[in-house]
């Protein structure tokens, strides 16, 4: 099945558990880190099934934030993981990154 644009497909925030089975599977890395998963949002389809993730977590060197931020390294997270099925078109991860940065403020 291939999505040819984004008016079937959703974002929202998913658990843990379910965004580390996922990369673990899927992700080219298939690693987990004990700092990632503060926040996970999921890309579904209309039938709910889940078709890609971005995964935002604490830094692994929070005492590095300072070269670019006066917040406490400890308040800020990065992307750790992101993985997007390929039947999904070009544009997707924009389109994952862009609706979870509007999930993450």
């Amino acid at each position: 099945m291939e999505y040819q644009d984004f008016s079937n497909l959703n974002t929202y925030p998913i658990e843990k558990e379910l965004a580390k089975e996922m990369m673990l599977r899927n992700h080219y890395s298939h690693k987990w880190n004990f700092a990632f998963g503060a926040v996970n949002v999921g890309i579904m389809d209309e039938k709910g099934l889940l078709l890609g993730c971005a995964v935002f977590g604490n830094a692994m060197n929070h005492k590095a934030w300072h070269s670019i931020t006066n917040t406490p390294g400890e308040r800020c997270i990065e992307l750790n993981r992101l993985w997007i099925d390929d039947c999904l078109k070009s544009n997707t991860e924009t389109w994952l990154l862009s609706r979870s940065f509007k999930i993450l403020r």
